[in-house]
């Protein structure tokens, strides 16, 4: 299925914070674009929203950032088993 021809909701649980993704559908769109320039976009507006959210999150509570931290990653094991088992 073509990104352009799902629904806004479920193109953004597709889409996730995967930049080559985001890329893709863009160039689906706009079949013109360089892809590669669109995912260099993508790749630093994901980054600089994680940034952001990161150290609003946590500005000035170390102890809120290393819970942070803990959670993140307790949150990349959980995908990874769930995709070796897919």
């Amino acid at each position: 299925m073509r990104y352009t021809d799902m629904n806004p909701g479920d193109m953004l649980q597709s889409l996730g914070d995967d930049a080559m993704k985001w890329a893709d559908a863009f160039c689906e769109q706009f079949p013109d674009f360089d892809r590669e320039a669109a995912f260099g976009w993508f790749a630093n507006a994901i980054e600089n929203t994680w940034d952001t959210r990161c150290s609003r999150l946590t500005a000035g509570d170390e102890e809120g950032w290393n819970d942070f931290k803990e959670q993140v990653e307790r949150h990349r094991r959980c995908w990874a088993e769930l995709r070796a088992t897919a």
